[in-house]
């Protein structure tokens, strides 16, 4: 069963778990939080950073199609802020039951040239990162995963 977590106050989007021991990862403050079912469907196309989550409506969750396409500099800032979120978990989580996970993700993602994947043919100008990820075997992360 996936989730996506919305914030209580405003319910924007916050967080998604791909099953229930990712979502028990997640350690969120009790009551700061909307948990929510989404089906296998809605979660691997946020995963895949296809569609987009929208604030909770009271009744269901609503995405948009709208895939997160990087020119070259974007990628690499997005790359670069990812690395810092994960390096931030990484630092004060050493006991996580996902520490692992997250430490060679980043050790991936660490080693993603930027510049020979702008250099493929075809490549981000219809792939999203997460897309890209998949495409190598590696196993791939949202940001909206990391606890």
């Amino acid at each position: 069963m996936a989730y996506f977590i919305y914030n209580n106050i405003n319910l924007n989007p916050y967080k998604i778990a791909e099953n229930d021991s990712d979502l028990s990862s997640l350690s969120l403050p009790e009551g700061q939080y909307l948990t929510v079912q989404a089906s296998q469907g809605d979660f691997d196309a946020v995963k895949l950073s296809l569609k987009t989550i929208l604030p909770y409506n009271g009744t269901s969750n609503q995405l948009v199609d709208q895939a997160l396409l990087y020119n070259k500099d974007q990628m690499i800032q997005f790359i670069d802020k990812f690395k810092d979120l994960i390096t931030n978990f990484l630092q004060n989580n050493p006991q996580s039951n996902v520490f692992s996970r997250w430490q060679n993700y980043y050790t991936f993602i660490n080693s993603v040239n930027v510049n020979a994947i702008y250099s493929a043919p075809k490549f981000l100008s219809t792939q999203t990162f997460e897309q890209y990820v998949q495409s190598t075997g590696n196993p791939f992360y949202n940001i909206l995963q990391l606890p």
